[in-house]
């Protein structure tokens, strides 16, 4: 009679992976698409030339604005504020270069934009 044979020992199971929640599906929805700029860091003025609930909308805006040689970027709204994404443009040391830019936009681009801070 021959030995019996030993277990097999069990595979690990590896850990399932992550089911989304819907929280986390509007997270991810609302962020800016791969290769969309975001927010510079560090201290200046923007100017925001529009605030739109489509992010789609607000990616071609910021896509055409730096195809002319605009810093623009896109700010994605934050958990339990208005689904609003901002066009903003720069981070400009001073209000006056800001000020400078908010006009060439509105003259050539035809946007109302406003500094921020």
């Amino acid at each position: 009679m021959s030995p019996p044979a030993a277990a097999a020992p069990a595979a690990k199971a590896s850990p399932a992976p992550p089911v989304p929640t819907a929280a986390a599906a509007k997270v991810a929805a609302d962020r800016p698409s791969p290769g969309i700029p975001t927010e510079p860091r560090g201290n200046g003025y923007s100017i925001q030339v529009t605030a739109l609930a489509g992010r789609d909308e607000a990616e071609v805006i910021v896509k055409r604005l730096a195809g002319k040689g605009y810093s623009a970027y896109l700010i994605a709204p934050q958990a339990g504020q208005p689904p609003m994404f901002r066009v903003r443009v720069g981070k400009f040391p001073d209000r006056a270069a800001a000020e400078r830019v908010a006009t060439r936009l509105q003259r050539e681009e035809q946007f109302k934009p406003w500094i921020t801070r």
